[in-house]
């Protein structure tokens, strides 16, 4: 990201000093939050990671929002004041709120909206983010008046309204677009509480208050987020007051961080599914016997007590008890002995060799422990695994190389769906998501699984919906292309001068127009 700096209006020095002596000088609000990486960019359509979705929440919007500062995943309005769904489920119908202008000073209305969809995301482009989440759903959007738009669908969808919610589904400025083509991830334009002053790469990125936001004009002046890769550096800069806040700590800095009276840690249920995907066409993780071995050689509840201190629960698939379409069913219980016999089963009663990767930055809680108990695990029915610790970007990028060029064996993976429903997740397991096409580290492909994810979109009622999503996680249990493990408490710290801050299911803090601080 290149640096980006606002125009800025130089005065002389008499007139600063006469400025000085007429108004008294006030302390800014400046908030500090210290991420472990850094965004790729500030573009909501086209964004992949996290650290993009923490800042692009304070600087964009939505159609609709999650009440994320409530703590929960409920839909609320936010740039929609209300919206009415069609008989036949294809046509959402929007009435857009008024008076909204984006931070270049375009007026916020129902061309903004179609501009989103009809260009941004079905242009041609499919955009990274926006594409999967739209690019097969939406026919078109349709301008109804200045303030009211129609959105047409392709086939009815069961959680729309969250995907809307997603932070890919953020409007900016068409103008913004117009300008600036593919560099617009560095020229953001929203309507959020704050706007962009500067962008660093591998330094800082820098907000100001946007006065002009329609909920009122924020508490904070001023929000830095600045990447810190290392944990213990974080945790150090939040006790010397150097930051205001940090996710992704390491236990060893939760329990000093715990001792400080300055500093408050919050632990809370996250929506994120801690599992392993296997690269199914790597042998012999291509047969079904032994991926299910792997799958008994996992003592969830141990993982669960002793690694995370029991405040995470065990999930019997990929989705975790927070998510909209959430079901209960039996997942595979720990039993070594199984494990052993399928193992021989399968061809290898010796056990195998493979490696995992996995980052070592705290991105996932817990990493490095939880790949070491896990390789302790394995170990135990005779499989070695090789752990190798990785940059989540290189990861992400690697896991996604076509087959004859993946040399993955087997990724941690976190998901937090951040639609907050199963479908967005479960989507990324289907043969339409297999590398290069998409993000389905697995490889695996089960045209069954396929269908009843689409039933399961499609369903006009929501007792259909969770019926089709329950047995689509059968099929994927059975199948076991991934070892489905826990869900942990997303973890945050902040020091005690600070207000209000969001922190959301989705494992995202942010600020909003409430957060303050007082040092």
């Amino acid at each position: 990201m290149h640096a980006l700096r606002r125009h800025r209006v130089w005065v002389t020095g008499a007139v600063l000093a006469l400025a000085l002596v007429a108004a008294p000088v006030m302390a800014q609000q400046h908030l500090v939050i210290a991420q472990a990486g850094e965004p790729d960019t500030l573009d909501p359509p086209s964004h992949t990671t996290d650290f993009a979705a923490e800042v692009m929440r304070m600087i964009f919007e939505h159609l609709v929002r999650f009440a994320e500062h409530k703590g929960s995943l409920e839909i609320e309005p936010a740039l929609a004041t209300s919206w009415e769904q069609s008989d036949d489920g294809l046509t959402w119908t929007f009435d857009l709120r008024q008076g909204v202008t984006f931070h270049d000073g375009t007026p916020f209305n129902a061309d903004a909206v179609t501009y989103f969809f009809n260009t941004r995301v079905l242009g041609g482009d499919q955009p990274r983010k926006a594409w999967p989440l739209f690019g097969r759903l939406v026919d078109r959007a349709e301008k109804l008046e200045d303030h009211r738009v129609a959105v047409h669908l392709k086939q009815p969808h069961s959680f729309f309204l969250q995907r809307l919610a997603h932070q890919g589904a953020g409007i900016g400025s068409p103008a913004a677009h117009r300008e600036h083509g593919d560099d617009v991830g560095n020229h953001p334009a929203g309507t959020g509480p704050f706007r962009l002053v500067e962008a660093v790469r591998g330094s800082h990125i820098t907000l100001e208050a946007n006065p002009d936001y329609w909920r009122g004009a924020p508490a904070l002046d001023k929000v830095t987020v600045r990447p810190v890769r290392e944990a213990g550096t974080r945790a150090l800069q939040l006790e010397a007051g150097q930051i205001h806040a940090t996710g992704a700590l390491p236990d060893e800095m939760i329990e000093r961080l715990e001792a400080n009276p300055d500093v408050s840690v919050n632990k809370k249920l996250s929506i994120l599914g801690l599992r392993i995907d296997f690269n199914t066409t790597r042998e012999p993780l291509g047969d079904v016997r032994v991926r299910r071995a792997l799958n008994y050689a996992l003592d969830k509840e141990a993982i669960a007590e002793f690694l995370y201190g029991g405040t995470a629960v065990v999930i019997p698939g990929a989705v975790s008890p927070m998510t909209g379409g959430y079901t209960e069913f039996r997942g595979y219980g720990y039993d070594p002995d199984k494990a052993r016999a399928l193992l021989t089963e399968a061809g290898y009663p010796d056990g195998f060799e493979m490696t995992i990767w996995g980052p070592g930055t705290g991105t996932i809680p817990k990493d490095v422990a939880l790949m070491e108990t896990i390789q302790s695990m394995f170990a135990e029915v005779g499989v070695t695994l090789n752990i190798e610790v990785m940059e989540w970007s290189t990861i992400s990028r690697e896991a996604r190389q076509p087959r004859e060029e993946n040399k993955s064996w087997a990724t941690l993976q976190k998901w937090p769906p951040s639609t907050g429903e199963a479908t967005w997740m479960m989507q990324f397991l289907t043969c339409g998501a297999v590398p290069p096409n998409g993000s389905n580290r697995t490889f695996w492909c089960n045209p069954v699984y396929d269908d009843l994810l689409n039933q399961a979109t499609s369903a006009k009622s929501q007792d259909v919906r969770d019926a089709m999503l329950r047995a689509a996680q059968l099929v994927l249990r059975e199948d076991a292309p991934l070892a489905a493990m826990v869900t942990p408490s997303f973890v945050w710290a902040e020091r005690d001068s600070v207000s209000d801050l969001v922190a959301s299911p989705l494992t995202f803090i942010f600020a909003d127009e409430n957060t303050a601080v007082k040092e």
